[in-house]
């Protein structure tokens, strides 16, 4: 079998700040973000088959093991030395409430990589810019940025 996968971006570059603010109005009501980066997928395909929609859960499991393990392989080949900053609230299901942010951070620390540093917010979620600790986050990040950036 041969597995593929494309990048599906939520929206054009050159549409976003139309997208934007066209969905204004209704994000702010719903206090979430609807265009952007962040609701980026990716299709992955067996043959040529989305296997979202038509592969078995064999195939489903095989192609996310795959994508597992080329994960290791990109984080290893990542130049080191360079900081790396991973936030994200601990209420988060994206990053399975901490658990998978916990992953990366191990896995950078157990390929070597030496400036790693891993902020989880407490009763944040995933949109940790948008939360009512945002200030606290922006002044990490800041600091972050001051200490291991300029």
């Amino acid at each position: 079998e041969e597995i593929s996968m494309e990048y599906e971006p939520n929206v054009r570059a050159e549409e976003f700040e139309n997208q934007l603010t066209k969905a204004r109005e209704k994000d702010l009501k719903l206090k979430m973000s609807s265009v952007g980066p962040h609701r980026d997928d990716f299709c992955v395909r067996v043959n040529g088959i989305d296997i979202r929609k038509f592969g078995s859960q064999g195939q489903q499991r095989t192609a996310a093991l795959s994508l597992k393990l080329s994960e290791i392989h990109l984080v290893e080949k990542i130049i080191k030395d360079k900081p790396v900053l991973l936030m994200s609230g601990d209420m988060d299901p994206v990053g399975n409430y901490g658990k998978g942010v916990k992953e990366v951070y191990q896995k950078l620390l157990d390929t070597g990589h030496k400036n790693v540093t891993l902020k989880l917010y407490p009763e944040a979620r995933h949109e940790i810019l948008n939360e009512i600790n945002k200030q606290e986050v922006y002044d990490d990040l800041d600091k972050w940025i001051e200490e291991n950036v300029l």
